[in-house]
């Protein structure tokens, strides 16, 4: 059986504020959501 392939998410944003506000929880569900979409095979 092969190995599944591993797959890295990363957060970024261009000034410091944003990590005050909603883009890292905003990066981290979209992260989240399309590994699940992948895992369940959607």
């Amino acid at each position: 059986m092969a190995a599944k392939p591993r797959v890295y998410s990363y957060l970024r944003f261009s000034d410091p504020k944003q990590a005050a506000g909603g883009s890292v929880d905003r990066q981290l569900e979209y992260a989240a959501r399309w590994a699940a979409d992948r895992r369940n095979g959607t």
